[in-house]
């Protein structure tokens, strides 16, 4: 029964490690978590998940386009595997995906923004399953995303970073028998 348990307690300890991480990211700068930065993804999902209550595909991709938030405005819907990388990250309870940090998420079917011919995909967060609906006539939610930003290095780290090539060259200089220096002529 304990090495049952042991098992168990493994592959929990397991799956919960290779799930992505979730950081809160403040966007416009007023101390609040606007955005949470899923790092499987590398993208910044909104905090609210729910905004506008369920809609048609047409109609939450050009909400999903339309929004902007402190100057951000490149919101889009999330693709299946964005959406499978968040439900994995969430982890689930009873198949249901935990609802982590986020706001207003509505158990249901999220739109991706993947298609297959007339079929658009989704993710159903109360089973983790995929579904395949017709624009037609299906209503689903949806939750927008942004790629998120590749930081730029600070002046210092590229400073140090110089810095270090100099001296290794320097050292480099001083253990070979002689370094060769070009003079102008």
């Amino acid at each position: 029964m304990k090495r049952r348990m042991l098992l168990v307690g493994c592959l929990m300890a397991a799956a919960q490690a290779m799930a992505g991480t979730l950081s809160p990211v403040d966007i416009d700068g007023d101390r609040a978590f606007d955005a949470y930065l899923e790092s499987d993804a590398n993208v910044l999902w909104f905090h609210t998940a729910n905004v506008d209550g369920a809609k048609r595909f047409s109609a939450a991709s050009a909400w999903a386009d339309a929004q902007s938030f402190a100057g951000v405005v490149n919101w889009r819907l999330p693709t299946m595997l964005e959406l499978r990388s968040l439900y994995a990250t969430l982890g689930s309870s009873g198949g249901a995906m935990n609802t982590g940090p986020f706001d207003a998420v509505s158990p249901g079917q999220y739109w991706s923004s993947d298609r297959s011919g007339v079929n658009i995909f989704g993710l159903d967060t109360r089973t983790g399953f995929t579904v395949a609906h017709l624009d037609n006539g299906a209503s689903l939610f949806a939750w927008v995303v942004t790629a998120a930003p590749v930081p730029e290095p600070p002046a210092a780290v590229l400073l140090l970073g110089a810095l270090a090539v100099l001296v290794l060259r320097r050292r480099s200089c001083r253990s070979a028998l002689r370094c060769e220096t070009t003079r102008p002529v």
